[in-house]
């Protein structure tokens, strides 16, 4: 089997890497092409940020040209392997690699869709437009993952949908401190470490308030780092929270998104809103203290009347404005039917599920910090089994087992 796999930016990189890695382990071709920025790059455009690791050696000059990545490829594969679908330079990827190679397309799921709303509605819909619709294979995480993609939208595709796990975390070593990080940030083995994750949707200020309060309350005898979402820095919309410091003194900012992997390991608290990015908090048994009673996202993300305020931002990235404008309707009621109000009902009741177990199962951050003394033990396996129906390390392994039943 000739499997190709890219990688826009670092998050991708992580999500895909093992899969390669056990490409090459059972005897596979396996050309990969991928970027570490924490920016999503084109190779067309941008090749100096690109490498390449491949088990097939081909002389570059001689290799086959992909107008879409601007440069030459080992062969035409029997798989193309992506982790985002709905962006260049994805898009145009996926459309000549299907039109020109006739390649199949697998998609590896990223985000771990624990809750629904309006929003992830909208979003998946474009999953049905042109070229996403051109996706072959889907890999997903957990059943609870999948069945919330199921309910989002009725699309063909889900049936050819397999649940196997989240590759990203495949091939970690949890057991080993990279002291090369622990230098970079400084860690004092005298103190805690508190990993803080922030967010980019409408409570994103709010997370900025809880994070003052720890600076404020929580003493000397810890330290603090943020992580903000890749290439969030960088974004103008935020430049000036970063820059010429960030906003909140007392914390360090965790830019390169590849640290994270050391810092959750380093880290002893990990606060933030239950969502993918604190899968490996909980696989590492840290002390996990959840955001979630705080924040307006879940229930006003589910809300139709917030939505028809025309704010700029809306309950998310846009207000029932700016989504009408995206999916060409004229009306208000034409927006709510596009959504559905049943939908959106059984959206509430599964989202009440979700929250009441992350409340059970993790601590609830308070303004007075009892949550750093809080000795209760939390058992987070059902938590667990919502976001990796296996959390065994194996799912590289699933994929390609999948593959060459497919192929």
């Amino acid at each position: 089997m000739k499997v190709m796999i890219f990688a826009s930016d670092s998050k991708c990189y992580q999500y895909l890497k093992s899969i390669h890695k056990k490409l090459i382990d059972e005897g596979h071709e396996s050309f990969f092409l991928y970027t570490e920025s924490n920016l999503t790059k084109s190779p067309k455009n941008s090749m100096g940020e690109f490498n390449y690791d491949s088990n097939v050696e081909f002389d570059f000059k001689e290799g086959i040209f992909a107008t879409s990545l601007g440069c030459p490829i080992p062969f035409i594969p029997d798989y193309l392997i992506l982790s985002r679908e709905r962006w260049q330079p994805e898009q145009s990827i996926i459309q000549e690699f299907k039109h020109t190679f006739d390649v199949k397309i697998a998609l590896i799921e990223i985000n771990s869709q624990l809750i629904n709303n309006i929003e992830t509605r909208l979003e998946m819909i474009s999953r049905t437009n042109y070229p996403q619709n051109m996706i072959d294979i889907i890999f997903d995480h957990s059943h609870h993952i999948l069945d919330n993609r199921c309910d989002a939208i009725e699309w063909d595709k889900w049936d050819n949908s397999y649940v196997v796990g989240n590759p990203c975390y495949d091939n970690m070593k949890w057991d080993v401190i990279d002291l090369d990080i622990a230098k970079k940030y400084k860690i004092d083995g005298n103190k805690k470490q508190i990993l803080f994750f922030g967010l980019v949707n409408m409570d994103r200020n709010k997370a900025f308030d809880l994070l003052e309060n720890l600076v404020k309350k929580c003493g000397d005898e810890y330290q603090i780092f943020y992580k903000p979402y890749p290439g969030e820095p960088f974004d103008n919309n935020w430049y000036d929270d970063y820059n010429p410091k960030f906003k909140i003194d007392g914390v360090q900012v965790i830019y390169d998104h590849l640290d994270l992997f050391q810092m959750y390991i380093i880290c002893d608290i990990h606060i933030g809103t239950i969502g993918s990015v604190m899968y490996p908090s909980l696989l590492l048994n840290k002390k996990v203290v959840n955001i979630n009673e705080h924040c307006q996202y879940v229930d006003a993300g589910n809300d139709l009347e917030e939505y028809e305020k025309d704010t700029d931002v809306g309950q998310a990235d846009g207000s029932a404005k700016f989504w009408m404008n995206i999916h060409n309707l004229d009306t208000i009621e034409d927006f709510k039917n596009f959504v559905g109000i049943d939908r959106v009902n059984k959206f509430k009741q599964k989202n009440k599920d979700v929250k009441k177990l992350i409340s059970e199962c993790t601590y609830n951050y308070d303004y007075d910090l009892n949550f750093l003394d809080d000795k209760t033990k939390k058992d987070y396996s059902k938590l667990l089994e919502l976001y990796d129906s296996y959390n065994d390390g194996n799912a590289s392994n699933r994929i390609i087992k999948k593959m060459e039943e497919l192929c």
